[in-house]
This record gives structure tokens, sequence and C-alpha cells, in this order.
């Protein structure tokens, strides 16, 4: 969760500091005036995607801000898409471990226990083996 406002706060420190960047360069090239709101409002529809058009730069130094905050955009959106991923990894691959544990039980029978580590499927057969043997012995035990 704090990885997600991280992000979000990374996203907002670069749209601020592209704004002012812009207005930096702009302030003075852009006929009618180009105030910082203008510069937030280009900053921030750049580093989105949406680029609506309707505020564009027209110095070399504004264009190339711009230009960063399109790659800061993908990388932005890369970086929420893989935070968003890991996050419902993690808890998919938490809650299969809690399953295992919670499925194999002394109240449970061996073929119960045996089939829960057919769905471990990323251990090799020796590994597996091991493991069933492992559970014959603890069955036997509490029988």
């Amino acid at each position: 969760m704090k990885y997600i406002a991280y992000t979000f706060a990374a996203a907002v420190f670069a749209i601020f500091l592209g704004g002012g960047a812009l207005h930096f360069f702009e302030r003075k090239q852009i006929a009618g005036g180009f105030d910082i709101t203008d510069a937030l409002w280009l900053s921030a529809g750049t580093f989105t995607l949406l680029g609506y058009g309707d505020v564009v730069p027209e110095t070399l130094g504004g264009r190339i801000t711009a230009l960063v905050l399109m790659f800061g955009g993908v990388l932005f959106l890369g970086a929420s898409a893989a935070v968003v991923a890991q996050f419902m990894l993690k808890k998919i691959l938490v809650e299969k471990k809690n399953r295992i544990i919670i499925d194999v039980t002394p109240d449970s029978d061996l073929d119960d226990a045996l089939d829960d580590l057919k769905h471990l499927s990323h251990l090799d057969k020796n590994r597996l083996s091991e493991l069933e043997k492992t559970f014959e012995k603890i069955f036997r035990k509490s029988s």
C-alpha cells in the first residue's frame, strides 16, 4: 500500500516540477499570456498522456520538458500497473499458502492432504515425494 502512495506522490511531484519548468520556458513566448495554471494544466495533461492540445509549448525548452513529461507518464503508467500487480500477486500467494496450511490439519485425512500437494506444481517430483512421505508419517501418528 505504501508503494501506491509513493508512486502517486512521485507523479504529483513530477507534474508540479514539469509545470514550473514549462512556466519558466513559456511565460514570455506564448502570446496572450501563459500563467502558472496554464503550465500546470499542460504538465498534467502531458504527464497523464491525455494531451488535450489546447495549450502547447512553443519553445525548445518547453518541448523538451513536455517530452520528458511524456516519458515520465509512460513510466508512471508502467509503475502503477506493476504496483497493483505485485499487490494482487502477493495477496493470491498468501491465500494459496494459507489454504494449504488450513486444509492440512489433524482432522484432515491423508487423501485430502495428498490432493492438496498436487496444487503445488512449482515443486519438483522429488520434493513432492518427500512431502507425501512426511504427510504419511504425520497421519499415521495422529491416527
